[in-house]
């Protein structure tokens, strides 16, 4: 396999475009429920580049078609330390993955982090939402 050639010989500038071809491949995949191989061709995609947002986020998605909501969460999180601008593409499956676990607790912790590190504006009207819900409006509008 060429790209693991590249990636072993150390070709740094070539990991990026590894890691999304590997997505590719795995896009194919996942389009005809071969999650297992989907998986495969994303190890590899995140061995080429460990800081690949696209790679946790397609992690997450298979682990959460597979039922794994624990996996996908601990692959979803990575993103908010791969890339701040793509967090908001992953907090409608983190919520889903939270409640499937029954950890509203830690998805209210993660949405504060993700505030706190400025990753959106998304992420702040999710945890206002959650806020209002449970402490009431004027708790949200202070917020």
């Amino acid at each position: 396999d060429v790209a693991e050639r590249l990636v072993k010989l150390g070709k740094d500038k070539q990991r990026v475009e590894i890691a999304h071809f590997y997505c590719e491949l795995a896009l194919q995949h996942m389009a005809s429920d071969d999650l297992d191989r989907a998986m495969a061709l994303l190890k590899k995609g995140a061995a080429a580049d460990k800081n690949s947002a696209r790679v946790s986020i397609m992690m997450g998605r298979v682990f959460m078609a597979k039922g794994e909501y624990a996996k996908a969460v601990e692959s979803l999180q990575r993103v908010i330390s791969q890339d701040r601008e793509l967090v908001s593409e992953t907090l409608e499956m983190l919520q889903t993955c939270y409640q499937q676990l029954g950890k509203t607790a830690e998805w209210v912790e993660f949405l504060q982090r993700a505030v706190e590190e400025n990753t959106g504006a998304d992420a702040e009207l999710m945890l206002a939402d959650i806020i209002e819900a449970r402490d009431g409006s004027e708790a949200a509008q202070v917020y």
